[in-house]
């Protein structure tokens, strides 16, 4: 694959890696699997709010990071690529 070739394909990527991680969520509690999700959610419904924010702070990390591995892929596949 050429490198102008790869650029959409990290962003398609980055971009289905975050719909996954959101919809972790669902799929934990439709199909009853003990999971972090299924246990934020339960949290959430008894209004512990500790472990829902540790859930919120734990996606937004894995998000951000998910995130800033797709922009430095970027660089590579693409030297001329530079921050603005």
């Amino acid at each position: 694959m050429t490198p102008n070739g790869l650029i959409p394909v990290l962003t398609i990527a980055g971009i289905v890696f975050s719909t996954m991680l959101g919809a972790n969520v669902l799929v934990e509690k439709v199909f009853s699997w003990p999971g972090v999700a299924s246990y934020a959610l339960d949290a959430l419904l008894a209004s512990d709010y500790a472990p829902v924010q540790g859930f919120v702070l734990l996606m937004a990390s894995i998000f951000v990071l998910v995130n800033l591995t797709v922009d430095l892929l970027y660089g590579l596949a693409d030297p001329r690529a530079t921050v603005a």
